[in-house]
């Protein structure tokens, strides 16, 4: 993604979006955006395009 998306759980925060969040947090694991295609299997990411722009941005943020 490009820019995040109206409902990205890393902006939006809700206690549904708090657990994707975490979970990627936890475990070290990047998603795909829920509101594309990529929510079919949304911690599995293949596509780069369809990975969640807040996921993408927070993890070169823990890098380095």
């Amino acid at each position: 993604m490009e820019k995040p998306c109206k409902e990205c759980p890393h902006l939006i925060r809700n206690r549904h979006n708090d657990m994707i969040v975490e979970f990627g947090e936890r475990t070290g694991k990047k998603h795909n955006c829920h509101m594309t295609e990529g929510k079919k299997d949304l911690w599995n990411v293949k596509d780069k395009k369809l990975e969640c722009y807040g996921s993408k941005t927070n993890s070169s943020r823990m890098v380095g």
